[in-house]
């Protein structure tokens, strides 16, 4: 009998288990990514998306992307998907993102004026950038 309540117990956790991780995975989707660009400015011009970030010298358009996700309304996240790790003294650099080579949902809403929320941190110019 004692094995019979071990073995229950045991189905029981594993079960448990699937249902929180199952859980777990569905708050995950929404979530916004632990490593969001700090960006100094973002603008729509003539069919480009524009974001200044910080360069050390090897940073181009292929390192960024772009979600859009559903937190409290369209939510827009741009991370950093490899680091510059170049030694050029740090600059500001205007990364210009094709409309058309967006994920669609996003190239969609930029294109009909849609507004969201920008997640990423937006700060001004520091002085010891150029």
């Amino acid at each position: 009998m004692i094995f019979l309540i071990a073995r229950i117990s045991s189905k029981a956790a594993n079960f448990l288990t699937i249902i929180l991780l199952t859980i777990s995975a569905q708050a995950c989707a929404n979530e916004v990514p632990t490593k969001v660009e700090t960006l100094y400015s973002l603008r729509l011009d003539s069919g480009n998306l524009f974001i200044e970030v910080v360069s050390h010298g090897c940073t181009d358009a292929s390192d960024f992307s772009l979600q859009l996700l559903d937190i409290d309304g369209p939510t827009l996240v741009v991370t950093r998907n490899r680091q510059d790790y170049c030694r050029v003294r740090p600059s500001l650099l205007s990364v210009k993102l094709p409309v058309a080579e967006l994920p669609p949902a996003i190239a969609q809403r930029l294109l009909q004026g849609g507004s969201f929320v920008l997640k990423n941190p937006l700060r001004l110019k520091p002085d010891n950038l150029k």
